[in-house]
């Protein structure tokens, strides 16, 4: 059997993949890549939340407020990445709202979960990126993490 190719320009268009460009320069559209892991990005937005403890709704909007070039237009790789990092990684601890002190209000208390990190479980380098991040961010100093591995 002779294989043959079929020009691009004769192919319906719903069969050809569209690809984004960036007017300004006329190229492909690449996923902007955040300056830290996203595990550092996850813990850090965490450790300098009030509670340090946040649900998935606030990781997801305390990243943008923090680096919102890798959160701009369609592209919502980002939260699929901050998900996968949440369930996979051992640092990560989910604590489901039902478990919260009743003490606090019925709001917080409602559905889902909140995430808390355990920076003690964390790699060597992944926590020198966190130290890192903190230390040039708008948080708290790396001193804060100190060197125990209880939760934060």
């Amino acid at each position: 059997s002779r294989l043959h190719s079929t020009p691009l320009s004769a192919v319906p268009e719903t069969v050809v993949p569209r690809v984004d460009v960036r007017p300004e320069v006329g190229l492909p559209k690449k996923r902007r890549r955040p300056p830290y892991s996203y595990t550092a990005l996850i813990a850090q937005a965490i450790i300098v939340s009030k509670n340090k403890q946040l649900t998935l709704r606030e990781i997801y909007d305390s990243i943008n407020d923090a680096y919102p070039q890798i959160c701009q237009g369609p592209d919502i790789g980002w939260q699929n990445t901050i998900r996968h990092n949440l369930s996979l990684n051992q640092c990560f601890k989910r604590i489901p709202r039902h478990q919260l002190p009743p003490s606090l209000s019925s709001r917080l208390r409602g559905k889902g979960s909140y995430w808390t990190v355990d920076v003690g479980l964390m790699d060597p380098g992944t926590r020198m990126r966190l130290e890192e991040a903190l230390a040039l961010g708008a948080a708290t100093s790396s001193a804060s993490l100190g060197n125990s591995s209880e939760s934060l």
